[in-house]
């Protein structure tokens, strides 16, 4: 993985919900945490918090974890140091036809739009949005 200081990164939710499962921990997405622990500072977009928190949510809901962790990793979360962007009507559009192009979803679109304007990468474990990111020639992490 690129070191901290060498690329912007865009960070989406299942990177973080990776390494906050225990059961789902891909390797991946502990090299991001380890960069973040080391001063990467990921970008995400205003939906990303939203997006980590109710998959916590769901998580408990299914007796995958108890209350109390999952209030732990929201909290974890909340902790992370992100560069939090705005999602305006502009970027907004540009995920739709992102979305529509490749038939993903418009808050997965949103991330790949934000790795777009920000000239960054995409750290992300979903295959789809991978795919969709490679044929935009965007680096996947």
């Amino acid at each position: 993985m690129p070191s901290a200081d060498s690329v912007s990164v865009v960070m989406d939710a299942s990177t973080t919900i990776s390494f906050l499962m225990h059961d789902e921990q891909a390797p991946a997405a502990v090299a991001v945490l380890d960069e973040i622990e080391n001063g990467l500072v990921p970008h995400v977009p205003d939906h990303w918090r939203h997006e980590v928190n109710n998959a916590l949510c769901s998580a408990e809901h299914s007796r995958r974890m108890a209350p109390a962790q999952a209030e732990s990793r929201i909290a974890l979360a909340a902790n992370l140091t992100t560069q939090k962007d705005p999602t305006d009507a502009d970027a907004i559009a540009k995920a739709l036809v992102l979305a529509r192009r490749h038939k993903i979803h418009l808050y997965d679109a949103l991330y790949l739009e934000l790795a777009l304007r920000k000239t960054a990468a995409l750290a992300t474990i979903d295959k789809r949005l991978a795919a969709a990111a490679h044929s935009e020639n965007v680096q996947v992490i």
